[in-house]
């Protein structure tokens, strides 16, 4: 069952929930409160204004944030977030890849390991790594 409250909302999937204006869900248990907001996958969420979050357990919680892959989250005005078990943790900033951080204003970090996703289940995630970047 889905859920779509706000106005001018869509919401598709199973446990799907918007309340936000004019704001998009869909897969299973996605969440998009946010006025504009848009969530899609697996357990993602976004919370704020303009904020788009995809993936599995993908989380947006600062206006325009956007998140993408696997475990990210992206909490300050305007960051960007993507890879796995990422996170961009201030206003501006962006972290990408594999278990990257930023917890400042108006950074930037990439990690330098080079991983793909081989596989996902509930229980585990495989990662191959492929080398380092230049």
């Amino acid at each position: 069952m889905s859920d779509a409250a706000g106005k001018y909302s869509h919401a598709e999937g199973e446990r799907t929930r918007v309340t936000g204006t004019a704001a998009h869900g869909e897969g299973t248990k996605t969440q998009a409160y946010g006025a504009y907001s848009h969530a899609e996958g697996e357990q993602t969420q976004a919370l704020a204004f303009g904020s788009h979050s995809e993936g599995k357990y993908t989380h947006a919680e600062g206006e325009y944030t956007h998140v993408e892959g696997y475990d990210t989250k992206a909490s300050g005005l305007y960051a960007h977030s993507e890879g796995i078990h990422s996170s961009a943790q201030g206003e501006g900033s962006h972290a990408e890849g594999y278990n990257c951080t930023t917890d400042g204003n108006t950074t930037y970090k990439e990690t330098k390991h080079k991983v793909i996703l081989n596989s996902i289940t509930d229980q585990s995630i495989v990662l191959k790594y492929v080398g380092d970047s230049n």
